[in-house]
């Protein structure tokens, strides 16, 4: 990818800087060779600007995006001789080494062979997430797909310059199996990927509900998003919807 690097021609977005991931504000800066829009926290414009990944740290977050282009959260750089970068790609199968998943349309990369860490149990601390300094996230071992990410552990503090630190800790559980009309999971407002919390039944769909009281958005707390969103329920499958989850 380096060479994408050096002949990446780059478009400052009107918007300038704009929030994806918590509180973090991204600037937004798209390749024209890719069609991809890459964002990069704070004052970071380059993957220069980027700390050094530790060993399991999440370097992106890829979000394959309905009819608009693929945006790439940069967290870190990739600091190994043999991955210069960190890897930018949606992957279609669940054998990318370097991949885990975050929902259903998001993949969280790394710079080394996450899929070689010891698999999660449902018990122990799956990746944490803290934001004193930058934001910094670390898998303590691998969660594979069918799985989702349930918070475990929540601290916040507030300094006296009125700057607010958490660290959140998320385990890795099996998604249990739904039945139909039941709630089964968050999907984003903005960018309609879902948080799964079940499995649906075949032939049903986690959709939004389109009547008045569930369809209103509410506010949810999922790892690497706090925002607006609505719920969705396990509803047959309609041929003619333009979406699929």
């Amino acid at each position: 990818m380096s060479a994408i690097y050096v002949s990446l021609a780059v478009l400052f977005l009107a918007y300038g800087v704009i929030p994806w991931i918590s509180c973090v504000k991204y600037t937004p800066i798209t390749s024209k060779l890719d069609g991809i829009v890459f964002l990069y926290p704070g004052e970071a414009r380059t993957e220069r600007d980027l700390r050094n990944c530790s060993m399991n740290d999440v370097c992106g977050v890829v979000h394959k995006r309905f009819w608009l282009s693929p945006t790439v959260e940069r967290l870190c750089r990739c600091d190994d001789k043999d991955k210069e970068d960190c890897p930018w790609n949606w992957n279609e199968d669940y054998t990318d080494p370097y991949t885990m998943y975050l929902d259903s349309r998001s993949q969280l990369k790394f710079c080394n062979k996450i899929s070689e860490v010891n698999k999660c149990t449902e018990r122990e601390k799956a990746l944490e997430v803290s934001d004193k300094t930058q934001l910094i996230a670390t898998a303590h071992c691998y969660c594979p797909p069918y799985n989702y990410w349930a918070l475990g552990r929540h601290e916040s503090q507030v300094h006296h310059n009125g700057s607010m630190f958490t660290y959140d800790a998320y385990r890795c559980k099996p998604l249990p199996k739904c039945t139909e009309h039941q709630f089964c999971g968050f999907i984003r407002s903005d960018i309609f990927s879902t948080y799964f919390r079940c499995s649906c039944p075949r032939g049903d769909l986690c959709l939004h509900s389109t009547t008045k009281k569930k369809a209103e958005p509410l506010n949810a707390a999922e790892l690497f998003f706090y925002g607006p969103a609505l719920r969705g329920y396990c509803l047959p499958f309609n041929t003619t919807s333009a979406l699929e989850y």
